[in-house]
């Protein structure tokens, strides 16, 4: 033998009596940890007549003492020893950059704020992840925290609460000022005390599965969002004619990208075709293959409606991530657009409309015209009570609202003298009245009166006359 371990396995074969048994003795652990010991003992057996080896004793799982920690040769394999793909020299190269360049600072567990019941805050043991320097590619470290007691809270006052590296011993921290680095430190609430009270916010800055709950965010904030760089989505008209058009576009759903190509109804264009939903004695009806938008009805929830003549109305379009283009009807007619402007989307829609389509237009059209009054885009509009800049637009024209000016039917009564400035009162039909004193006496002529009794100087009637003297 020419290794170091010859001598140990020729001391086993010599005690096999020149076979190696099923149950080796405990240095066979030993042996088995050695590489090439296979070829090693076929090299001695082959030159040594009689010797047999069971090949279960090259088995790891056939030997005894099997849950002993006897590899003593073994070591762990460090995070930064373990390379990367690279190509050239990068300075990150290890599966531990990996960690440091792909991961943050923040929490994983524990945490938990609480009132101790004398308006303290305690805050319970944890674990997450920090830096020892603020520097978004420091190396990232697994850490945990003890528990602290009793952090007093003064009245009137916030308090944020989180944990600090400190030096390599990380620890809760409670600040007057909600400032986080969120590499050395970061946030795990907040408590405002009234009083007695502490109103405990539980927000921590978690790192932990981040990738699955930005998806969730994403789809629970905006379930389907337009990609605003390629833009489009944008319905139109084709003409006077109600064909409708939608201009090709993209939608996002989480992290899932549909591309929606363009629509033209006009049968001279792309003969592309929508659907619509109506009620038909309270329940959902669908029609497919439609080219031109309805222009006479409206969807009371029922049954549709027919409008009156110069009313207006609205039509919703919604999309899908499959392209497919789909109407509902408004729900309601107005005497002007403006009032039209201030519905809302239909609360009723279908159950596929609520399961995956998204509003993308609304359409406004009086009764029996032949193109849209307004269009309006949900991507550039928000749907909500706008200002109306006609003053004919408005609803309540014919209400008394104006109590500051005269009525034209004479019913709302001067509550001060009236000027002229120096203008004649002409046509005013029948005069009828008493002249005060002071006014007698500065009349000099009226014309175009419908007379009551005898006119004094051509001018007044007598009845109007109680004293004084026209000239």
């Amino acid at each position: 033998m020419t290794t170091p371990f010859g001598s140990v396995v020729g001391q086993l074969l010599e005690e096999a009596g020149g076979s190696i048994p099923y149950n080796l003795p405990e240095e066979s652990i030993f042996l088995e940890s050695v590489r090439g010991l296979r070829t090693e003992l076929d090299s001695i057996v082959a030159g040594t007549p009689g010797f047999v080896i069971d090949p279960l004793t090259i088995d790891h799982d056939a030997l005894l003492n099997f849950d002993q920690d006897e590899h003593f040769l073994k070591s762990a394999v460090a995070a930064s020893d373990v390379s990367m793909a690279v190509i050239s020299t990068p300075a990150f190269t290890t599966v531990q950059h990996v960690q440091d360049v792909f991961h943050s600072s923040g929490w994983i567990s524990g945490g938990v704020l609480s009132d101790d019941g004398s308006q303290n805050i305690d805050v319970t043991a944890g674990e997450g992840l920090i830096r020892a320097t603020d520097s978004r590619t420091t190396q990232l470290l697994f850490n945990d925290w003890s528990k602290s007691l009793a952090n007093a809270i003064s009245d009137g006052t916030a308090k944020f609460i989180g944990v600090e590296y400190n030096v390599g011993s990380p620890q809760i921290v409670v600040k007057a000022t909600n400032t986080w680095d969120f590499n050395t430190d970061f946030p795990l609430g907040s408590v405002v005390r009234e009083g007695a009270v502490l109103h405990i916010s539980q927000a921590e800055h978690a790192i932990g599965d981040h990738a699955n709950f930005m998806i969730q965010r994403l789809y629970e904030v905006q379930k389907f969002a337009r990609d605003n760089i390629t833009g489009g989505l944008i319905l139109g008209e084709d003409g006077a004619n109600r064909y409708v058009t939608v201009s090709a576009g993209t939608i996002w759903e989480r992290l899932n990208k549909f591309d929606i190509s363009a629509i033209d109804t006009d049968p001279g264009g792309g003969a592309n075709t929508f659907q619509t939903y109506k009620h038909v004695s309270g329940t959902f009806t669908l029609t497919t293959g439609v080219s031109v938008w309805p222009n006479t009805q409206y969807d009371d929830g029922t049954d549709l409606v027919t409008m009156d003549n110069n009313k207006y109305a609205n039509l919703w379009f919604y999309l899908e991530p499959d392209g497919d283009l789909v109407m509902l009807y408004g729900t309601a007619q107005y005497n002007q657009s403006a009032l039209a402007e201030l519905e809302s989307p239909p609360s009723t829609i279908p159950l596929r409309i609520s399961t995956h389509s998204f509003l993308a237009a609304r359409l406004i059209f009086q009764k029996s015209a032949s193109s849209a009054e307004e269009i309006n885009s949900v991507f550039t509009t928000v749907f909500s009570p706008t200002l109306v800049s006609d003053h004919g637009n408005l609803a309540g024209l014919t209400d008394d609202d104006h109590t500051q000016y005269t009525l034209e039917d004479g019913t709302r009564a001067f509550s001060g003298n009236i000027s002229h400035g120096g203008f004649n009162i002409t046509s005013v039909g029948t005069l009828a009245g008493t002249l005060s004193t002071a006014t007698q006496n500065s009349v000099t002529t009226m014309t175009a009166l419908t007379t009551i009794g005898t006119l004094i100087a051509g001018a007044v009637p007598a009845s109007l006359v109680t004293a004084g003297t026209f000239g």
